[in-house]
């Protein structure tokens, strides 16, 4: 029998970081463990992760609260490792660090290419956050990340994480990381497991040490043509930005990708979402009745992953999405 996975819940912070307390509270009572906050800046609406989080550890008391994702090319890691370790003091060691390449909305705003090497440089990054963490004196002579004798205030155990979806950051989640973000769909991500799992053992690594937390979208409802509706726009958004690689896996086509693309760009997102099949939902999301998201949930766990962390909308009603997660989903996986 598969293991139970860890739950987590994914939250992108375009509101005030105030409207998340009480989220957050209702996920430490479901047993949610882990809170992942997006980092989006500069792009708006978007809220400081950093800030969201500090109000989130002061209002609650077991949950880890992680970043989904930072980045070493739009922040500089001296500044990572401060703002984490603080965190890390006022939750009582509850920080955790979720760290990528980045994406449009943190790079191009800031002119910044997507991307500068970035193999080497989240390599480069966890090494040296590593370090950070753990109260080294740290040198370091190239960009981004220049640091002359750069030491933090206190030295604390806090986990790094790996977004990776291509082969090659994988493959390095596997080897340097506490964790892996793969952002996958479910029917990609045994593929993905094995890759990490693989580059795991090339290292001399216990596989069984790597928590591998796959984020999905997640519609629930007893009504399932709403939670179908409100999920639309995550999956209108996944589609256009999805790799070529993956959508024949996937039973899709580059035609009904540039169809989504089109319409976004002509039409905005209420014209777009028009243009999702019920296949690219299926494919890249959790939506239906509790039975039918539960099933998908033990897909995910029989796949390997160690961790769902669950992302909006979560049901077309966020109280009774809320609620369905609680009393009927989680329930059906114990």
């Amino acid at each position: 029998m598969t293991k139970m996975a860890t739950l987590g819940i994914a939250i992108t912070p375009s509101k005030s970081p105030l409207e998340y307390v009480k989220i957050a509270q209702l996920c430490e009572t479901m047993g949610v463990e882990y809170i992942w906050v997006a980092d989006e800046i500069p792009s708006s609406p978007y809220r400081d992760p950093f800030v969201t989080m500090t109000i989130l550890a002061l209002n609650t008391k077991k949950v880890k609260l992680g970043t989904d994702i930072t980045n070493p090319y739009t922040r500089h890691l001296a500044h990572i490792a401060a703002a984490m370790l603080s965190i890390d003091e006022i939750s009582n060691g509850r920080a955790v660090i979720g760290l990528g390449p980045g994406g449009s909305l943190t790079l191009q705003p800031l002119g910044i290419r997507l991307w500068d090497k970035p193999l080497l440089t989240v390599r480069e990054a966890v090494n040296l956050l590593g370090r950070l963490v753990n109260g080294e004196i740290v040198n370091h002579d190239s960009s981004p990340m220049k640091m002359v004798r750069v030491q933090m205030f206190r030295k604390s155990k806090i986990p790094i994480y790996l977004a990776a979806r291509g082969e090659g950051m994988l493959s390095l989640a596997g080897e340097i990381a506490d964790g892996v973000l793969p952002t996958s769909p479910i029917k990609l991500l045994r593929n993905q497991v094995n890759l990490i799992k693989e580059s795991a053992r090339k290292a001399g690594r216990d596989i069984s040490k790597i928590d591998i937390a796959n984020t999905i979208p997640l519609s629930v409802s007893m009504n399932e043509n709403q939670a179908r509706e409100a999920i639309k726009p995550e999956i209108t958004y996944m589609i256009t930005n999805l790799p070529k690689s993956w959508l024949v896996q996937l039973d899709m086509s580059e035609n009904e990708q540039e169809i989504v693309r089109k319409a976004l760009f002509k039409g905005g997102i209420i014209e777009a979402q028009k243009k999702i099949k019920d296949k690219m939902v299926d494919a890249l999301g959790i939506v239906g009745t509790p039975k039918t998201c539960a099933q998908k949930f033990r897909e995910m766990m029989n796949a390997g992953a160690t961790q769902v962390v669950l992302s909006s909308p979560f049901g077309p009603d966020l109280k009774e999405a809320f609620n369905l997660i609680k009393d009927d989903v989680i329930p059906r996986l114990k």
